[in-house]
């Protein structure tokens, strides 16, 4: 199991790296170490520590209580309101990460040059060429093209030059679809080194998509009472928040196996070799855990007051792309929110048997609390409801 001991370097809190990363100082320290659930860890640990024992860390450190934000308003384009639905059913919708608000986020670093060089010396290796990946980029792209020449004057098709015995059915499969668009580009007027750049750059942001949205997730946090995430994530104040709380129940088995804290850091790992290799491959557990880490899993060191934990499933894993979670536990209501939707939720919460609470700034402090008062008996909530019984009955009367 991955504890402290075992990983060195807590010397700090994440405060404390946060300013001296904002400072500008220690320079191989801000590169060599990332925040993990509020901890410093160094970050060549936990890049080599594998599924199992990231995995054992995750299941040790897991909070008892979790909290999700929710805006609270209605999906204009499916007119339905995912947030009540999950408070309701008690899900969490798994989420691609291509709609989440950080342009990084869940996006593996690779780089188009390299992509395209270890690409063009795999499609040699399939033809049976004797060359080197050293060489240039330039000196793979001239043998294949050559040998493509070369087959092509001899049998006058293009569904010869893989020579090499396929690996695997899906290799197979990747040759038949690059022939096949071959064929199209080449005869698309472009010349045969254009058309064979031209399916690379193709496959590069393909694939790049591929990655991106391998998984579905949904983002959590440990505090309710997060000024950024509130206004961020539900909706400036006018949605709420919902406490999770663990259980063993083995109902919940591969929500825990699936539940991981985010890594925080400043570099973004060079993995263009690795995946360019990986694919037409048959996946590995190896490949899945590196596609999360670096993608899923690591983040910019700029979002580390989020201190997130992600749950995260293949793509049509959950139906509908809902998973049931952790038990509601409570519902924390948001400064803004208006006394109708305050009464919905509360509502809801009564039918459920969960406990549900106002949230307030604090009046000495830049900070939210608890509020003391129910909201029902509220005066404040008294009154924005009555306001809202006499504008209903002014509407009607003049309706």
């Amino acid at each position: 199991m991955i504890v402290k001991q075992e990983w060195k370097g807590f010397m700090m809190n994440a405060q404390e790296l946060m300013e001296t990363l904002k400072q500008g100082v220690n320079t191989q320290f801000q590169l060599s170490h990332c925040i993990v659930n509020g901890e410093i860890l160094k970050l060549e640990d936990v890049e080599s520590a594998g599924y199992s024992r990231f995995l054992n860390y995750a299941i040790a450190k897991l909070p008892i209580k979790l909290y999700k934000y929710f805006p609270n308003f209605v999906d204009a384009k499916t007119g339905k309101n995912y947030s009540l639905e999950a408070l309701k059913d008690n899900m969490v919708y798994m989420q691609s990460p291509q709609n989440f608000d950080d342009v990084y986020d869940s996006e593996i670093s690779l780089d188009f040059y390299t992509f395209h060089k270890f690409r063009l010396f795999e499609y040699c290796k399939r033809c049976g060429l004797s060359i080197g990946e050293d060489q240039s980029i330039e000196t793979l792209g001239n043998a294949f093209t050559k040998h493509i020449y070369d087959s092509y004057n001899e049998y006058h098709d293009l569904e010869h030059f893989f020579i090499k015995d396929s690996a695997s059915e899906l290799e197979k499969l990747s040759n038949q679809q690059f022939e096949l668009k071959l064929k199209i580009e080449w005869s698309n007027e472009k010349g045969l080194t254009e058309a064979i750049s031209y399916i690379i750059n193709q496959e590069y942001k393909e694939y790049m998509d591929q990655l991106k949205t391998t998984f579905r997730v949904s983002c959590f946090t440990t505090s309710p009472y997060s000024q950024l995430m509130w206004s961020s994530y539900a909706d400036c104040h006018r949605g709420f928040c919902v406490e999770y709380t663990f259980s063993k129940d083995p109902e919940f088995d591969d929500v825990e196996k699936n539940l991981f804290p985010v890594v925080y850091c400043m570099v973004r790992r060079d993995l263009t070799k690795y995946f360019a290799e990986s694919k037409d491959k048959e996946v590995t557990i190896e490949n899945l855990w590196e596609l999360c880490l670096n993608g899923v899993l690591r983040k910019s060191i700029d979002w580390a007051y989020q201190n997130e934990w992600r749950l995260f499933v293949p793509r049509g894993y959950a139906v509908n792309d809902k998973l049931k979670f952790f038990p509601i536990t409570k519902v924390f209501l948001g400064n803004r929110i208006s006394a109708e939707k305050k009464r919905e939720i509360m509502d809801i919460c009564v039918e459920k048997n969960i406990p549900y609470v106002g949230v307030i700034r604090n009046p000495n402090l830049f900070q939210m609390q608890e509020c003391a008062f129910d909201c029902r008996t509220c005066g404040s909530f008294q009154e924005r409801e009555n306001s809202l019984q006499r504008k209903n009955a002014e509407f009607a009367k003049n309706d």
